[in-house]
């Protein structure tokens, strides 16, 4: 748990220790889903759009408002920092990636607003997978499990509850 009163890089620097980074094939097949080197980096960019997607709702929830686009963008300097490495997106650009979180970002809460439900937007993000061919239909149980595990949305507000 991180220290109460921390500064927004601070937080950032919590937010993003816990974080998940790259995921590899044999990280998904864990899980039953069966990936290509190519697949699983669409997988690794949907799974990190959706938790950035929680993260921004803790941060809408737990911090002032002066304070969160700050530590927002110091959590998109460190994960831009490990783009290529620790997240393995060598194939793609930082900068087409962030208007594709923020559509995914509108998207999410959009669906929080109609039905709220994380697990409405898991499977909206496995349709977003099928759609890209990263993922096969019956490998969408596979999916909750792994986000259940990957997607730590309790411990990012509470994280931020004690920012």
């Amino acid at each position: 748990m991180a220290p109460p009163g921390m500064t927004p890089k601070e937080a950032a620097e919590a937010l993003y220790a816990i974080l998940p980074k790259a995921l590899l094939p044999h990280h998904l097949e864990d899980y039953g889903i069966g990936a290509t080197d190519g697949q699983a980096r669409v997988i690794t960019r949907e799974v990190l759009s959706v938790n950035l997607f929680w993260i921004y709702s803790a941060i809408e929830a737990h911090i002032p408002r002066e304070y969160r686009a700050v530590l927002f963008g110091y959590l998109l300097g460190l994960i831009h920092e490990a783009w290529q490495e620790g997240f393995q997106q060598r194939a793609s650009s930082w900068e087409e990636f962030l208007p594709e979180m923020e559509e995914r970002r509108r998207e999410y809460a959009g669906i929080m607003e109609d039905r709220p439900s994380p697990l409405a937007v898991a499977r909206r993000m496995g349709e977003i997978l099928e759609e890209q061919e990263a993922l096969r239909p019956q490998d969408q149980p596979q999916l909750l499990a792994l986000l259940t595990d990957l997607v730590p949305v309790e411990q990012y507000g509470a994280l931020l509850q004690e920012a």
